[in-house]
């Protein structure tokens, strides 16, 4: 359990600075939920293509032989996408 989190992370942290400044931009800015989780949806299928399309394609290869297919790896993306904007909503609720 731990190595495959370590192994995620891995792959995450690329993308985990990027998140996070978007969540905050977009709350600062005072957006509604929905156009949040459509704008990050979009951002997540522009980052999926990218891998898909891109020289990057080699480092899935990187991923699967240590056990994580395509989906997965986009999916707990999603998913800690998801945490982090439920985090940042908040965060921004509180202050």
């Amino acid at each position: 359990m731990t190595n495959t989190f370590a192994v995620f992370f891995q792959f995450y942290r690329k993308f985990l600075i990027p998140s996070l400044l978007i969540n905050l931009l977009i709350f600062s800015i005072g957006s509604p939920l929905f156009v949040i989780v459509l704008d990050k949806l979009f951002i997540a299928f522009i980052i999926y293509l990218f891998y898909r399309f891109i020289s990057t394609k080699k480092e899935l290869v990187f991923y699967y032989n240590l056990g994580f297919s395509r989906l997965q790896l986009f999916s707990l993306a999603i998913l800690a996408d998801i945490f982090l904007l439920s985090l940042c909503a908040t965060i921004n609720f509180l202050i």
